[in-house]
């Protein structure tokens, strides 16, 4: 049983497309070249300089099976370690700020599956398209959006003389938390949102006890899918003999419920060492024990897996798409046919029932499986799941070179561009020599035509070769280092292999046809509705007439059905946030609105001659905090209009408001590369607004809002250029006062601040308690001072002070940005 597998072979209807078992080859330690085999000494050095962050987890298994693999532990607070590891799901900018050779432990979206709720829905909407593939659940219903419909499966069980059991489970608890038995949709309680499931009253039981299976999955890639399901786990029985539920035991957690954080805690609870007795033990053993009873393992294994790989497919469009968008790198540097390394990864705990027929059930899905190590038994499970995770990821320090190296050769590529000639060039006439060489051009293309076929041919032949002997060597790697791992997806190379990879495709294209109608259709009722996009929360018109249709106000399903009367939904205020961002204008220190446009419009005419500086200047001059500092200014205004425009009263939770931050964060991701993209002249608008707008499901408001906020970002960064460069020094060589972003609706008397020295500036921001009398206070107007720019000599650096908008006192955006006096340049 452990060594190999039995041949497969499909016996009934039950069978097909169940996942053929791979052999399990014994693990091999080294994961290096075979020159590394003979030199210890060299394995040994570049394991080291694979680095592990592992502040963010604190099970010990993982810090063990690091150091007995020779890795190295990084700090807490370096973030390009080369490996990253989160107890539970991290940030989704974690996600988004990883370099092409960096690794972390979790993949974005997986709480689709992970959340019972949202597990239930997948699983019951592709119950409905695939039944006879779909029905290895239980029936689920979320409340409240589904207890009429629980409410008639109880009173039909009853009619027919039966007595149905449901267990009640909050949506996103662990641990046994809140579980508990009902035998009627009355006793359920009333919250917010919960899951309903129907009991499984048929276990299949060991000794008289139940039981479950936490079966552990490592996750290598989403895009492509790429899955290994560990051939041991844990067998978690309950504490107390098990009978079938009444109303007299439905209190009896230590009989129906088989957590290990529930059990633990019984009296009869037995803690072993051994792997074949105590109320915890492994499943090597249970398959051992089943095939000494007659039952057909291989069978159950190709069962189990193939459960899992369903469960995995009924999210995977929703995954493959949120981790698309979090990785906008290209693939520059890899061959043909071969796939770009995933950045993710992911160790998934499966909850297997299998009833009295060994007919497995999936229970819930663990994205955050418990390392914690309370037996032997434990230690040995997590250290075997742990460690060849790890060695499957094959590992290797030159990846990072490579990464940073190739990062460095499209800079020097881009800065090594040869400027384009401007639009009103025209070349010079050069009569007989053009006619010529035109001639010539024609010729070599007719060549090129002709050879085109052959050479596409020779293409695709050269990218299937390096793509056949890639997944060849990728498989021998895997085989050698594996260990209790099998691949399933992919399903391994067998008699039944392309037949399960037909039904699998079969399975996608459903799940992706879902996928796109429910976003589609949620799409375009968002839109038509007119909700605030900032909640996720639905709202259902009650439409008993036609003319009801038309009324703006939408009614929530809770108060229809309670009788309240209905409330006015939150306005849609993103078109008033537009409204708001187009008014916003930067200005130019002691200059008005109409000269810093003139400024910004001469530079933009005039960008073959500032294309490079301008280059230099934000890619390398200033460092990666201070272009985020730089473009805080546009962020705190748009906190602040938000602030002012919208009900809500933490910002931060809108919508919008993450999208634009999100955005914010892709343009000074990649040292700077995301805002350069808008004044890259070879990369057009389109094409660089969807590398930082990753969302492809955002409205048509939130679209304009983006692109307002990226173009108030590139006046930014002009201004704050010109400033570094002093084009448009005062013609009387005086100190210029102040940088201020604000609304074009300012005082007519002084198109600006007017001139003040350094210590007077913070009085004369209108609204401000030093505002001179007799001044005409102006709309809210956002200021930023800083020290005067004056004449650059050998280092000027413009400090951060204090500006309001209104009433509202905030930290200036603005970093410290050093120049020497050789780069400075005159216009």
């Amino acid at each position: 049983m452990e060594g190999t597998a039995a041949p497969v072979r499909v016996k009934d209807e039950e069978e097909v497309g169940a996942v053929a078992v791979a052999p399990v080859t014994r693990e091999d330690d080294s994961t290096s070249s075979p020159s590394d085999k003979a030199d210890p000494r060299k394995s040994a050095s570049w394991k080291k300089n694979v680095t592990f962050n592992l502040g963010h987890t604190h099970y010990q298994v993982i810090r063990d099976v690091v150091a007995d693999l020779g890795y190295t532990v990084a700090k807490d607070s370096d973030r390009k370690s080369m490996v990253i590891w989160y107890n539970s799901m991290p940030p989704i900018e974690a996600i988004y700020s990883l370099e092409s050779y960096q690794k972390i432990n979790h993949f974005p979206g997986t709480g689709e599956i992970s959340r019972k709720d949202c597990l239930a829905r997948h699983l019951t909407r592709m119950n409905r398209v695939c039944p006879k593939d779909y029905n290895f659940a239980p029936r689920s219903w979320v409340l409240p959006a589904e207890a009429i419909q629980l409410k008639k499966h109880s009173d039909d069980a009853r009619r027919r003389g039966n007595t149905p059991t449901y267990i009640y489970k909050p949506p996103n608890s662990a641990q046994g938390k809140g579980i508990m038995l009902v035998q009627s949709a009355d006793d359920i309680p009333s919250t917010d949102t919960v899951l309903v499931q129907e009991y499984l009253a048929k276990p299949f039981l060991i000794d008289g006890f139940k039981f479950d299976l936490r079966i552990y999955v490592f996750v290598q890639s989403f895009d492509p899918l790429r899955v290994f399901l560990y051939k041991d786990g844990l067998v978690r029985l309950s504490t107390q003999q098990y009978k079938p539920p009444t109303a007299a035991n439905l209190d009896s957690l230590f009989m129906h419920l088989t957590n290990y954080s529930i059990n633990k805690g019984s009296d009869d609870f037995q803690d072993s060492d051994a792997a074949d007795e105590g109320s915890k033990r492994s499943v090597k053993w249970l398959m051992e024990w089943l095939s000494g009873h007659g039952h057909d393992t291989d069978k159950l294994w190709r069962q189990m897996s193939d459960v899992i790989i369903k469960t995995l497919l009924v999210a995977l469009p929703h995954n493959q798409h949120l981790y698309r968008a979090s990785q906008s790198g290209s693939s520059s540097g890899l061959k043909g046919g071969q796939e770009k390394a995933s950045c993710c990864f992911t160790i998934l705990g499966f909850d297997i029932f299998l009833n009295h027929k060994l007919k497995p059930y999936i229970i819930e899905v663990n994205r955050s499986p418990s390392f914690t190590c309370d037996s032997p038994l434990d230690r040995e499970i997590k250290y075997g799941v742990v460690r060849s995770c790890l060695k499957l990821l094959r590992l290797r320090p030159s990846e990072r070179a490579k990464s940073e190296s190739l990062a460095k050769a499209q800079c020097q590529a881009r800065l090594l561009k040869p400027r384009k000639k401007s639009a009103d060039y025209t070349a010079p006439s050069r009569g007989a020599v053009t006619t010529v060489a035109e001639s010539r051009a024609a010729a070599r293309k007719i060549a090129v035509d002709e050879d085109a076929d052959i050479a596409d041919a020779e293409r695709a032949k050269v990218a299937e070769d390096n793509a056949r002997e890639f997944e060849e060597a990728r498989t021998d790697f895997e085989l050698k280092n594996q260990g209790d791992y099998m691949r399933i997806f992919p399903p391994p190379p067998g008699p039944t292999a392309e037949a399960l990879v037909e039904r699998y495709d079969r399975l996608i294209s459903e799940s992706s046809r879902l996928f796109e109608s429910e976003h589609m259709g949620a799409r375009r009722q968002t839109s038509d509705a007119g909700v605030d996009t900032g909640s996720r929360a639905s709202a259902s018109k009650t439409t008993k007439k036609k003319s009801e249709k038309a009324k703006p106000p939408s009614v929530r399903r809770s108060d229809a059905q309670s009788g309240r009367r209905s409330t006015p939904s939150v306005p849609n205020f993103e078109d008033q946030l537009f409204e708001e961002l187009t008014k916003l204008r930067i200005r130019y220190p002691g200059k008005s609105e109409m000269w810093t446009g003139q400024m910004l419009e001469r530079i933009r005419k005039e960008y073959g001659l500032h294309s490079y500086h301008v280059r230099q200047y934000w890619l390398f001059e200033l460092d990666a905090l201070q272009r985020e500092k730089v473009l805080q200014i546009v962020k705190s205004n748009i906190e602040r209009i938000l602030l002012r425009i919208s009900p809500h009263k933490h910002v931060n939770k809108l919508r919008v408001f993450q999208i634009l931050v999100r955005v914010l964060e892709n343009l000074t991701s990649r040292g700077g590369e995301g805002l350069w993209k808008f004044f890259d002249p070879a990369v057009s608008r389109q094409q660089a607004f969807r590398l930082v707008v990753h969302n492809n499901h955002l409205g048509p408001a939130e679209h304009k809002c983006c692109r307002r906020m990226i173009e108030l970002c590139e006046d930014c960064v002009l201004v704050v250029y010109a400033c570094s460069r002093n084009i448009g020094q005062s013609e009387t060589g005086q100190p210029l006062p102040t940088f201020f972003v604000g609304t074009s609706h300012t005082t007519p008397q002084s198109h600006g601040i007017p001139s003040a020295q350094p210590t007077e500036i913070a009085q004369v921001f209108p609204g401000s308690p030093g505002r001179p009398p007799g001044r005409q206070a102006a709309r809210p107007t956002t200021h930023i001072t800083q020290r005067p720019v004056g004449q650059l000599t050998q280092r000027t650096s413009l400090q951060p002070k204090n500006f309001t908008l209104g009433q509202f006192e905030v930290k200036s955006a603005l970093a410290s940005a050093r120049r020497e006096d050789s780069r400075v340049h005159h216009v």
